[in-house]
């Protein structure tokens, strides 16, 4: 009977115990739960890095009409105006919707719709002078912030979390939204 009953039962699971999984199947408290929550941590953290980044940039230099939704946006104007197709693709999203937050952003004053050199019949949309700072002093604050936490748990640390991300996400294939130009501290200005 021992051996059907070997025979019958689920094979083992190869794959990694969870860290608050128990040893007898029984299910893991609310506390452990939270504790080992990796996608609640990276939610939060996200949350709380663009609420700190807008107040920044809303309190300390005045820019209005900012959502977490126009970063993407505008840093793939950095190096040069793209049509509303040709970002539309990098950022995931209809046209429509990219057009529409390419008109939030041209209404705060942050991009402009320019004739596109080869084609005069369509828009390119470009940064603007202030759509250029926005940028700028955005990617400053996102950097004061990443200072704030290195001072709470330690900058090897933090590093050493950013790299594990950085592998997780290029493991994943996910494609950067930032040109490399505004990924790199050395080519901001300050």
């Amino acid at each position: 009977d021992q051996i059907r009953a070997r025979a019958s039962a689920p094979p083992m699971s190869t794959a990694p115990r969870h860290p608050t999984a128990t040893r007898r199947g029984t299910p893991p408290s609310v506390g452990e739960r939270y504790r080992h929550n990796t996608a609640r941590h990276l939610i939060g953290i996200s949350r709380d890095l663009q609420a700190r980044t807008l107040g920044r940039l809303a309190d300390a230099h005045g820019y209005r009409g900012l959502r977490p939704s126009l970063g993407p946006l505008l840093s793939l104007l950095w190096d040069e105006g793209r049509s509303i197709t040709a970002l539309s693709e990098p950022l995931a999203i209809s046209k429509q919707a990219c057009s529409q937050l390419a008109n939030l952003a041209e209404a705060a004053g942050y991009l402009a719709r320019k004739p596109d050199p080869a084609d005069g019949r369509s828009k390119h949309v470009v940064l603007t002078r202030r759509g250029r700072a926005l940028v700028t002093d955005a990617v400053r604050s996102v950097l004061e912030v990443e200072g704030e936490y290195a001072a709470l748990v330690g900058a090897a640390p933090l590093r050493r979390f950013a790299a594990s991300l950085g592998a997780l996400y290029r493991g994943l294939g996910i494609a950067t939204h930032a040109g490399p130009c505004v990924l790199r501290r050395d080519v901001i200005e300050w």
